[in-house]
């Protein structure tokens, strides 16, 4: 599998996030085309849940490779410092 050459970020939000708005997310900022079809491929993964963060996407990616993307830890995560 090659990696693509322009990622951009794409941002899942520190509260909790169900798996349709992830979908509805990848599909408004253009990562995938058809969100039945994603959702499909996203099942059969097994994936259970995605950390939020930062993760490193590109729109010339699979369904495939940017499951294995969220799967894996974001390269960005949210840090929440408590108030003195």
């Amino acid at each position: 599998t090659t990696t693509p050459l322009t990622t951009e970020r794409f941002v899942i939000p520190r509260t909790a996030t169900t798996t349709p708005q992830i979908i509805d997310s990848l599909f408004e900022d253009g990562f995938i085309k058809d969100k039945t079809a994603f959702a499909k491929v996203f099942v059969a993964s097994g994936i259970t849940s995605v950390l939020p963060g930062g993760y490193k996407l590109s729109k010339d990616m699979s369904a495939t490779q940017i499951i294995k993307t969220l799967q894996s830890p974001p390269y960005m995560r949210w840090v929440v410092i408590p108030p003195d």
